[in-house]
C-alpha cells in the first residue's frame, strides 16, 4: 500500500512512502510520558521526491529511495501522519517483464513509478 504522507520536503509537504508494517511500541507504565506511548506507528519506505511529469500520459515520476549502498531508506513515523492512500504504477517501458506479477511489481528498486493522478478525484486535486 502506498501513501502520501506529511513529511518535511519544501515543496509540497507530502512525501511518497510504502507502509510495510503498523505496530505499537511497547513501552513501561514507568514511561508513559514518553511522547509514543501506547500511540500506532509505522514503518515506511520511502520514494524520490515527485519528478517532473511524463508529457506523454500527464503523470508524475517517483522512484525508490536509495542509500549510497542501494537500501531503501525507511523511517518510523506516527501513523496519523499518513494522509491518503494513493496508486503508484510501474513504468514499463516497451515491455513488462516475463517476470513480473502481483507480488512483485511494487518491489523494483530499479523501476520508476508514475502517481496515478486519476486514481481519485483528491489524489488529482493533491498533485495538480
Amino acid at each position: 500500500m502506498f501513501l502520501i504522507t506529511q513529511a518535511f520536503t519544501e515543496c509540497t509537504g507530502y512525501r511518497i512512502g510504502q507502509v510495510r508494517i503498523i505496530f505499537k511500541a511497547h513501552l513501561d507504565v514507568a514511561q508513559s510520558s514518553h511522547p509514543l506511548y501506547n500511540r500506532p506507528l509505522a514503518y515506511v519506505q520511502w520514494f524520490k521526491e515527485i519528478a517532473k511529469e511524463d508529457t506523454q500520459i500527464n503523470m508524475y515520476l517517483t522512484a525508490r529511495s536509495l542509500d549510497e549502498d542501494s537500501n531503501r531508506r525507511g523511517e518510523v513515523i506516527e501513523l496519523e501522519a499518513i494522509k491518503r492512500r494513493i496508486q503508484l504504477v510501474p513504468r514499463y517501458g516497451d515491455s513488462v517483464p516475463l517476470d513480473m506479477d502481483d507480488n512483485n511489481s511494487a518491489e523494483d528498486d530499479e523501476r520508476y513509478y508514475m502517481i496515478n493522478s486519476f486514481h481519485s478525484k483528491e489524489t488529482y486535486q493533491s498533485v495538480w
